[in-house]
């Protein structure tokens, strides 16, 4: 960044950790009470790791002004402010709209945080083995989140690795969202909502057998309502005519589970939990085309509950705990002919080790009966389904530490492996 003139500036001191982003938020904000009705700042970043420069430019009706607010960040220094301009002289009054906008934005912290209706869209994500549709068959809430059908069927494709023409086609029925944040700005609200329509999709991934993720982020509802299209855009009718044609008929109803509240609160209260559930949801993410990965997040899963179980932080005893929890998803019978993967973890986390179809990428195969290195693709489900049955009794409150002490926990009566339901197409 090149300017004619810099000179120094001196904003009402704040403490910038903390507190740096939101006055940037409320120059903005400001702008248009103290430059006109029409008026905001833009706000330009550029440096590398260790020292930022950001460059705060004040627009009036499409008009910047010259003098411009520059912040020099260094690390483990305080931030430098400077007016620069590249006019031949500083204007005495820019300068002080300068020093009444930065002196306002300082005095506006302090103002309460608002909040924002919003809305957003969640669905399910697709994989490399499609799971049968689901649809939610009525209303519901989650804490604040109202839940609703969106009464739309969109049809998708995603590409098929190593091809560029082949594509597989899939389904989903978007679900609507709808809550409130609070935050200084929309930006900071949004990062609330975005967190909670995380947990959410968690829980619904965990009730309903299957990856939901977040289809449409929040969009706050001063901007209006979020409209789900009837068709995505970018999806040719040629790529999707037959997948569409099937309308539905054969989706699998579903509805909030009865726990969903519960598992709420559980997880607000209980970081392990929450990080449990988040590394599950990278697991079933990268499943399909990392699936060593994969393992690794489903067996840390289980691991962190097993850590939040017995209080302990020690490597050497994480392994004997994360079989004692393996029981409690499953039972001792299939736990003693499972818990195996956790060498396979190992091996990936400590040397590098593949173990499924990673090297296979570029070479198109189509095995039905048979998927490439068949014993690790059902170690993984297997992992999958501990993995989702542990988080499925802790949401449902069965599992706790507490519990665990006083003996009130025991091994499921049922622990046969959950059925996956799957097909595969490829077109192109």
């Amino acid at each position: 960044m090149d300017y004619h003139w810099i000179l120094p500036f001196e904003p009402t001191p704040f403490d910038w950790k903390k507190k740096g982003d939101h006055w940037l938020s409320q120059l903005s904000h400001i702008a248009s009470e103290v430059l006109g009705a029409d008026s905001h700042v833009n706000l330009d970043t550029e440096g590398i790791e260790g020292h930022l420069q950001i460059e705060a430019t004040a627009v009036t009706a499409g008009v910047a002004m010259d003098a411009r607010l520059l912040i020099e960040l260094r690390d483990g220094e305080k931030p430098q402010f400077f007016l620069v301009g590249n006019s031949d002289a500083p204007n005495p009054e820019d300068s002080s709209r300068w020093v009444e906008l930065a002196n306002r934005a300082k005095t506006a912290m302090s103002r309460p945080r608002q909040h924002f209706k919003w809305m957003a869209a969640i669905g399910q994500v697709p994989g490399m083995i499609p799971s049968s549709v689901i649809r939610l068959n009525a209303a519901s809430k989650v804490s604040s989140l109202r839940i609703s059908p969106s009464g739309k069927r969109l049809a998708e494709v995603r590409p098929c690795p190593g091809s560029i023409s082949a594509w597989r086609p899939s389904a989903f029925n978007p679900i609507i969202v709808r809550g409130k944040s609070e935050g200084h700005d929309w930006w900071a609200a949004q990062k609330t909502a975005a967190i909670e329509l995380n947990k959410l999709a968690g829980i619904l991934s965990i009730a309903w057998g299957t990856c939901i993720g977040i289809r449409e982020l929040p969009v706050p509802l001063e901007l209006g309502q979020l409209e789900i299209p009837d068709t995505i855009p970018w999806i040719s009718d040629a790529a999707v005519t037959n997948h569409r044609a099937q309308a539905g008929e054969h989706d699998r109803a579903v509805s909030m589970p009865d726990w969903a509240q519960a598992g709420w609160q559980i997880l607000g209260k209980r970081n392990k939990v929450h990080a449990a559930l988040s590394i599950y949801m990278e697991g079933e993410r990268l499943e399909g085309e990392h699936p060593s990965l994969s393992l690794v997040a489903f067996v840390s899963s289980i691991e962190t509950i097993a850590l939040e179980i017995f209080r302990i932080d020690e490597s050497e005893k994480i392994a004997e705990t994360f079989r004692e929890v393996l029981k409690l998803a499953v039972g001792s019978q299939r736990a003693e002919k499972i818990s195996f993967a956790y060498t396979r973890r190992s091996r990936t986390v400590h040397a590098g080790r593949l173990h499924g179809n990673e090297f296979m990428r570029g070479q198109f195969s189509i095995e039905f009966t048979a998927p490439p290195n068949e014993e690790f693709w059902w170690i993984l489900h297997l992992m999958h389904d501990a993995a989702r049955r542990l988080l499925l009794r802790v949401l449902r409150g069965e599992v706790s530490a507490e519990k665990f002490r006083r003996g009130e926990v025991s091994e499921p009566d049922d622990a046969a492996r959950l059925p996956i339901v799957g097909s595969a197409r490829f077109t192109g």
